[in-house]
């Protein structure tokens, strides 16, 4: 791989810019200062753009990242949200985790995925069609957000949870909302009550609520050992 020269930005260089539109904001650094990128303010970190690197950053043979810092602001966000999950493990569990789901991904399991996915698919286009036919205005953002959970609770959880959909489309909204937020200084605690924390507190509980359900319905009727039991 060729070497990818840092550039480092200013100190809360148009950083006001991130609390409006992130995506935005990471274009400026692109386009100013390359493709890997430092930059410095309310919290710091490093921009990867060259695909080279970004796939050398996801691999992590070499153990160059540390994806556990509770240090880092976002690191922390994600945490709050995905509390013990891969994206957030240390490597033991992370390890452990990863093998525990691996057989979730095997060459019979995904056939099955393709399947579900296609029959969604499908389902989802005859209403669209319906729809349009009859003139009905169609919120793409909702029915994209609707069919992709529609995809996952069938692949993962061999079930079609269509009537959860409204609360757990309302639960990812609010979690997507906070994820997504600027973490501005003190604001951004997670102890501090914000309408923003106390609606995701609130979509996590629901979540929680949801999941111990389930988990409990899984096991007052159960089947064959599959993606939903070791989920």
């Amino acid at each position: 791989m060729s070497a990818v020269p840092l550039g480092v930005a200013p100190r809360f260089w148009k950083q006001w810019v991130m609390g409006r539109n992130p995506v935005r904001y990471l274009d400026l650094l692109r386009d100013r200062f390359g493709d890997l990128v430092r930059a410095r303010g309310f919290f710091d970190f490093y921009l990867v753009n060259d695909p080279e690197l970004v796939g050398t950053v996801l691999v992590n043979k070499e153990r160059i990242v540390d994806r556990v810092d509770p240090r880092n602001p976002i690191y922390r966000r994600i945490a709050n949200i995905g509390r013990s999950g891969l994206a957030t493990s240390g490597p033991q569990h992370w390890r452990q985790q990863r093998r525990r789901i691996a057989p979730l991904f095997g060459a019979s399991a995904i056939r099955g995925f393709g399947a579900s996915m296609l029959a969604a698919a499908v389902e989802w286009s005859e209403r669209w069609d319906a729809r349009s036919r009859a003139g009905t205005a169609l919120d793409l953002k909702d029915e994209m957000n609707e069919l992709s959970l529609e995809v996952n609770t069938r692949c993962l959880f061999d079930a079609e949870l269509r009537d959860d959909h409204a609360r757990l489309q309302r639960w990812f909204d609010a979690m997507k909302d906070y994820l997504q937020a600027f973490p501005y200084p003190l604001v951004s605690a997670w102890w501090f009550p914000s309408p923003l924390h106390l609606r995701t507190k609130r979509a996590l509980r629901g979540f929680d609520r949801w999941a111990a359900e389930l988990i409990a319905q899984r096991r007052a009727a159960p089947r064959a050992p599959d993606a939903a039991d070791m989920i």
